[in-house]
């Protein structure tokens, strides 16, 4: 199999999916999900500050999205074995990339959270970015009009830019990483000013 091939099959498609249902589904149940539930006001009643709590809980996306990332590469690099034409340095960058994408749009949910203290305003606005950075993503190579818009999709500096044939640049991680810095300092701040119940 070809690296295009495995583009087109697991990196642009299947593994982002699995990766956003955790880290959405995560980043919506973390903060607003405890805080619908009733369990959000002893944990804030705790000595640990609300910046804490918000990075304790991105730790554990950090933590849980790793994981699968993790057995997506180890997975990839076995399958070189059965001919699977994709270099190790590949298979961990474009790995990478997938996991910050979810990491971008869990945390951006979990902000969404943090803002209104609800679990499904937190998933539409997850699920919402997503659906649109995507469709994005897909269509801007092949819509003239939408081409100058690619930059905004988020699916473009993970996945949709040839990174698993070409490698992820600098650049590529350098935006990914940033937006996940954004959203979670957002996180805070916004999370500070929620009035738990």
């Amino acid at each position: 199999m070809t690296a295009n091939r495995l583009n087109g099959n697991l990196y642009a498609n299947l593994f982002p999916l699995v990766m956003l249902l955790l880290t959405v589904g995560y980043g919506a149940a973390c903060l607003a999900g405890q805080d619908e539930e009733g369990q959000l006001g002893l944990l804030v009643a705790l000595p640990a500050g609300r910046a804490s709590i918000v990075l304790q809980e991105s730790a554990v996306m950090v933590l849980q999205a790793g994981i699968v990332a993790l057995a997506v590469a180890a997975s990839v690099l076995a399958g070189r074995v059965f001919g699977l034409d994709v270099t190790v340095a590949t298979a961990i960058s474009a790995s990478v990339a997938a996991l910050l994408l979810g990491l971008d749009l869990g945390l951006v949910t979990m902000l969404a959270g943090a803002i209104t203290g609800r679990r499904g305003a937190a998933i539409a606005t997850g699920t919402s970015l997503a659906a649109a950075s995507y469709l994005l993503g897909s269509l801007a190579p092949v819509v003239s009009w939408l081409r100058p818009w690619r930059y905004a999709s988020l699916f473009f500096w993970a996945v949709d830019n040839g990174q698993v044939s070409h490698g992820v640049s600098p650049r590529d991680y350098a935006v990914l990483g940033l937006v996940a810095i954004g959203a979670a300092y957002a996180t805070v701040v916004a999370f500070r000013r929620l009035d738990v119940h």
